[in-house]
């Protein structure tokens, strides 16, 4: 017998320019697509995206959960900058996601031990976190129905969802501001304008 994996959830972080061509492109950027972090993340775990500055060499800081959405999937081949070839998975994003600053919302998250440090926490470049932190987030950036659906994980198959199959078990209720078909002109997975 096979064992179904158990949905994992992750923070990624990167400047506000490559977050926003992820977006656009609807593909997951971490780790400059190492092996590792790309091995480490399958079809259907949630991904949110944090920005720490607007570019890589800015100086100010925006330090914002800026994009939320579900690992897709398939393999996304880009150009790098230095015109190599780059693979990245992708992902669908949550299009009605709205920006949320970090600072109120960091140190009650539970993955962050110590609240007064919590930029610390997000040096990395990606790190696991808990469902229930994952639920958190969504609910800020003003995704109840994405929030309700994670944190009751009723079956929704979200590798369907995230392919834009029809998910067994979702009410059009359900539906309404979590994961609907990208190819429904209207969904959360279009791609998101400035």
């Amino acid at each position: 017998m096979v064992r179904k994996r158990e949905r994992k959830f992750w923070i990624g972080v990167g400047s506000g320019d490559h977050v926003e061509e992820a977006v656009q492109r609807s593909f997951c950027l971490l780790s400059h697509s190492t092996e590792a972090a790309l091995a480490a993340m399958h079809p259907g775990d949630g991904l949110v995206m944090f920005v720490k500055r607007p570019t890589d060499h800015a100086a100010e800081l925006v330090e914002r959960f800026e994009a939320i959405g579900v690992i897709g999937p398939g393999t996304a081949w880009t150009r790098g900058r230095d015109g190599g070839v780059i693979r990245r998975l992708q992902a669908r994003w949550m299009t009605a996601a709205q920006p949320v600053q970090a600072e109120g919302l960091a140190p009650r998250l539970d993955f962050i031990k110590t609240p007064a440090r919590w930029r610390a926490s997000l040096a990395r470049d990606r790190r696991a976190i808990g469902r229930e932190d994952f639920a958190r987030l969504a609910e800020a950036m003003e995704l109840p129905g994405f929030a309700w659906e994670i944190r009751h994980d009723r079956g929704l198959d979200f590798a369907a969802a995230a392919e834009g199959a029809e998910a067994p078990g979702a009410s059009p209720l359900d539906r309404g501001r979590g994961l609907l078909d990208p190819r429904s002109g209207g969904g959360p997975f279009r791609m998101r304008g400035k």
